[in-house]
């Protein structure tokens, strides 16, 4: 072939274009784009796609590759599905299509892009769910968290009522702006209007909303309770004046020396950075204070408990303080021993792999895993799974065409961590069955003859027949649009000279499946004396 035929053949050989340019789409759910693409050689080619640009989780590819005949247009579709979470924001995304020939290598791009529709989620929550007021507290506060769970930007606003205009509600803020997948906590405080010296405590409901400011029915609420109390209640007041009564009549006794009934820690030997809890009894005190070393609590309770944390080891006493008025007494009986806590070894995985890199859509396949002795607990993702750290493996079932990455994240006792991933590539078989292909006779004299295919199909929209690379298309029987085990065919072929044969099936979706190639050898003339040989030339027919 000459220069110019070859630089013909370059520039000229197929060509792509996307039959819509922009695709929309609400995140989770998926729009199918459609890229058209034609042969415009004599000889058929495979073809096969990618796509640049977009997040690879975005995006289904049911056929990667797929063949096209001689100056045949072909239609391909993929499928774009970007997931419904904050991530997926709203706006346009361009990507390109990259379309390669595997015969020649040549390749060729279009451009297209995907607009991303808004979506809304928001939630709110009210902390603590009560609260209380009291002629000494007459404010409470509640902090309010806002999420924006949808895939834009929102502006909200603020308000907080309750059915009785009993409180008058503030927030620190009225208006707040989130993005997508963003939290905001603000403080909103309570005030009574009106409060009462003597009366029961009430419960009263209120409402925390969230709208926004662009869309009104984009809302969000949540409620909480205010507790009112009064001065006293009634049987609380009796209470107090019989408490003012018994108050008196031990005024009138002079205060007692204070004790320190009992001091227990527990544990007494731990390791730096482990709690220790203390707990104290005393009799005739109004207050305690408890030492260790540098560490202090003052203005304790008479009878309660603390917890010390060490952050040195060492031999540290307790030193209590027992306070009544201006009497004092000190106790230093009790001991902690703090030590060095052991190291943590780092986590290893020390082994991870799968049975197969490849296979079948549905078909179950096995993880094998093994764990340093330091591993504690370990995690698969992204299902966000826990492992069994002592089983050698789990079964997981290949239910996402394409390539799949399985990450394994371990940890130790101290929250180290490693991880290891593995590829699995998940691919979907053809409907279609190659019950029986056979040439006959595979092996003919030097002038040629006749070849016999016998086939039979099963679930095939359309079958080929590929005779030294070109095509015959077998038609079924009468009208169905597939062929059965019983639905038989037999072709005959005028073959001259050594010819492959080849049985390839399209189920309905366009998956092929093919047979092993079969030669047809034509016996070679013996060479004439005193003459060199001539090669035979023949053709194939049917």
């Amino acid at each position: 072939m000459g220069a110019g035929c070859l630089l013909k053949s370059l520039t000229m050989s197929f060509a792509v274009q996307l039959t819509d340019d922009l695709s929309r789409v609400e995140p989770g759910s998926t729009v199918p784009v459609s890229l058209e693409v034609v042969n415009r050689t004599d000889s058929p080619d495979r073809y096969e796609i990618e796509v640049e640009g977009l997040d690879p989780n975005w995006t289904a590819m049911p056929v990667p590759s797929f063949l096209i005949e001689p100056r045949e247009t072909h239609v391909e579709r993929f499928f774009l599905k970007p997931p419904r979470d904050s991530e997926s924001l709203a706006g346009t995304y361009p990507y390109v299509v990259n379309v390669r020939s595997i015969e020649t290598g040549e390749s060729r791009s279009v451009q297209g892009a995907l607009e991303v529709k808004p979506y809304t989620n928001l939630s709110i929550d009210v902390q603590p769910k009560r609260g209380k007021v009291s002629p000494f507290a007459k404010t409470t506060e509640f902090q309010v968290t806002i999420m924006n769970l949808g895939n834009g930007e929102q502006t909200l606003q603020l308000f907080a009522a309750d059915n009785d205009s009993l409180f008058a509600f503030e927030f620190d803020v009225d208006q707040v702006t989130l993005a997508a997948g963003q939290t905001r906590t603000v403080t909103l405080s309570a005030a009574a209007t009106k409060s009462s010296l003597l009366a029961s405590s009430r419960l009263q409901n209120f409402s925390v909303s969230a709208r926004s400011s662009q869309n009104a029915a984009v809302a969000a609420q949540a409620t909480g309770q205010i507790e009112q109390r009064a001065l006293a209640t009634p049987g609380g007041f009796l209470v107090a004046m019989l408490l003012i009564g018994v108050f008196a009549a031990w005024v009138a006794f002079w205060p007692k020396k204070p004790t320190l009934d009992s001091i227990i820690p527990e544990p007494q030997k731990v390791t730096v950075g482990q709690p220790v809890s203390i707990k104290w009894d005393t009799s005739h005190a109004t207050r305690v204070a408890i030492r260790i070393g540098n560490w202090t609590q003052d203005h304790l309770r008479p009878d309660g408990s603390t917890t010390y944390v060490p952050d040195k080891p060492g031999d540290y006493a307790i030193e209590v303080d027992v306070f009544n008025g201006d009497m004092k007494i000190t106790d230093n009986s009790k001991m902690i021993s703090v030590t060095q806590p052991p190291t943590v070894p780092a986590p290893t995985i020390t082994e991870l792999s799968v049975d197969s890199r490849q296979v079948n859509l549905g078909q179950t396949f096995m993880l094998n895993y093994k764990f340093g002795d330091s591993v504690a607990r370990a995690m698969l993702y992204p299902m966000q799974r826990e492992l069994d750290v002592k089983a050698p493996n789990i079964q997981l079932t290949a239910d996402n065409v394409g390539k799949n990455k399985y990450t394994v994240k371990a940890f130790n006792s101290a929250g180290q961590e490693v991880e290891q991933s593995v590829t699995v590539t998940v691919v979907k078989l053809s409907k279609s069955k190659i019950v029986r292909f056979e040439v006959t006779p595979l092996e003919l004299d030097e002038l040629g003859g006749t070849v016999g295919v016998d086939l039979r199909v099963t679930n095939a929209a359309r079958i080929d027949i590929l005779v030294a690379g070109q095509k015959t298309e077998v038609k079924a029987a009468g009208d169905p649009a597939s062929m059965t085990i019983e639905d038989a065919r037999h072709l005959d072929f005028t073959v001259t000279k050594d010819t492959t044969f080849k049985l390839v099936a399209y189920d309905d979706e366009g998956i092929q499946v093919a047979s092993k190639e079969v030669t047809v050898k034509v016996k070679k003339p013996p060479p004439s004396e005193g003459a060199p040989d001539t090669p035979t030339t023949g053709g194939t027919g049917h």
